[in-house]
């Protein structure tokens, strides 16, 4: 075999070995309803199931770090929420989350917005006091900011 087929095939070996799926995760945010969230590279697209009807959403971020999902109740009110987050994109000091909290009147999830600052960065949820509390700048001095549900 000559050095050019041993490369392509190395190559094109690697990369289908390399190939991943899409991670995906199902809960119940409340009784009677079905969640499945699937993550594949910057996109979560999630399916809300709920007697008999399916709402799809997608939501695109642009970090090209890996997404990590966490489910929890965010804003303290008793449905399971999510959220998806990555490290920064610059030197990776920190984490970016992307909160959703789920309304049952409207049967979808609400994306949260930060108090302060324009993310969430390095999130802290605190259940015993229903706070959350991140990280934002002001005149480039790392500042923290708490929200209380």
């Amino acid at each position: 075999m000559t050095i050019l087929k041993i490369f392509i095939v190395t190559v094109f070996g690697f990369g289908l070995g390399q190939a991943k799926s899409a991670d995906s995760t199902v809960f119940s945010p409340t009784r009677g309803v079905s969640v499945s969230i699937t993550i594949e590279g910057p996109r979560v697209d999630y399916e809300i199931r709920k007697a008999g009807s399916v709402v799809s959403h997608e939501y695109v971020t642009r970090t090209e770090n890996p997404l990590k999902l966490v489910l929890a109740d965010y804003n303290f009110d008793g449905y399971k929420d999510f959220s998806v987050f990555h490290i920064d994109d610059g030197m990776g000091t920190y984490t970016v989350h992307y909160i959703f909290v789920y309304s049952p009147k409207a049967n979808t999830f609400v994306e949260l917005i930060p108090k302060c600052g324009h993310m969430f960065a390095n999130l802290v949820r605190n259940k015993k006091g229903h706070t959350l509390t991140h990280m934002y700048y002001v005149h480039n001095v790392p500042t923290a900011c708490t929200r209380k549900y």
